[in-house]
């Protein structure tokens, strides 16, 4: 009988407690902790790293209702974590407006001193890998939660980004865009030896190798429209990366013969200039790149009380997040 009266003042603090956190610009949902081990994902050149990772999941106001929701996987950088890349990209605030959960991988220092995501494993170019445990967390998350697994889509920045062109191109099924801030092409290394070099001095395969490359190891041939931001001033990951990245992706992405004419437009937005170029094939959406001027290795439009995030825009978030909703394979939110 008391937990029934009780009910009513509950349900009416909740509404308070969320009114209260939207005014102070604040996320209102819950985050909760997790982690997956998968067979095939062990390293190459690191194997007692081991088979698993653990992940940060953020599930926004409502999400209990059980209507299939947007899963947004958002794997963050070197010598970051998931609580520094959320609170940098405010993800969480935008999960909270848009419905949407939101994924965050953790990477381990047994697996990586710098907890870089290893984009240059050979077992995880192939799918196995850190690429394999990923895509196992997508599908413990979604055995939990009802997913729309129409609208699953994956962002990262610098390795995070790296290691998103490898999941899009080999497992092409699970997501409906991708987004990559900062990053470098799916094949620019096959080892931990090379990494250092490509990154400095760019990817040895040009598109169509790089894109022949993902099909001997891809689940399908689905296309994934994907999105590029990049520094112009980035002395980490030289912007030389942006168009080998866009490169992979457009000859991942079209088919036939038809010609894919670049249409390009010049912006400034948050105290930067950018040029936006968007590539389509008879109307379809393959890639889109966003060069912002002097922006180096950082989040663009950040919260810069992190590092690797910039205050100044355009929000990068913002993009991607519009990229996702309106520009995607399947429908957004």
């Amino acid at each position: 009988m008391l937990n029934h009266l009780l009910a009513p003042l509950r349900a009416l603090l909740a509404r308070l407690r969320n009114w209260v956190l939207a005014r102070l610009g604040k996320p209102r949902g819950a985050w909760i902790e997790g982690s997956v081990a998968v067979a095939r994902g062990r390293l190459g050149f690191a194997p007692w790293a081991g088979n698993a990772r653990p992940y940060r999941l953020y599930l926004p106001p409502g999400v209990e209702a059980g209507r299939p929701a947007p899963l947004w996987l958002w794997l963050h950088g070197c010598r970051q974590s998931p609580e520094s890349f959320a609170t940098g990209t405010r993800i969480a605030r935008a999960a909270d407006q848009a419905g949407a959960l939101v994924l965050l991988p953790r990477q381990l220092r047994r697996a990586n001193p710098f907890r870089c995501w290893n984009w240059f494993d050979r077992p995880t170019q192939q799918g196995r890998g850190e690429a394999a445990i990923v895509i196992g967390m997508i599908e413990a998350v979604a055995a939990g939660y009802a997913i729309d697994p129409q609208r699953v889509y994956v962002a990262g920045l610098s390795a995070g980004a790296a290691l998103a062109a490898v999941l899009a191109s080999c497992y092409p099924e699970h997501f409906a865009a991708v987004a990559m801030h900062s990053g470098v092409a799916y094949g620019a290394a096959q080892s931990p030896l090379v990494a250092r070099a490509a990154i400095s001095q760019g990817s040895s395969l040009d598109g169509e190798a790089s894109a022949a490359m993902a099909r001997l190891f891809a689940k399908s041939d689905l296309p994934v429209p994907a999105l590029v931001v990049h520094g112009t001033a980035d002395e980490a990951v030289p912007p030389l990366h942006a168009p080998q990245v866009v490169a992979h992706f457009l000859a991942l992405n079209r088919r036939g013969d038809e010609p894919v004419a670049p249409d390009t437009q010049l912006g400034e937005d948050g105290g930067r200039r950018y040029t936006a170029t968007t590539w389509r094939q008879g109307g379809r959406l393959l890639a889109r790149q966003v060069l912002i001027d002097q922006l180096g290795h950082a989040w663009s439009g950040g919260d810069d009380s992190e590092e690797y995030h910039d205050s100044a825009g355009p929000d990068a978030t913002r993009l991607i997040l519009a990229f996702f909703q309106s520009d995607g394979r399947r429908a957004g939110p």
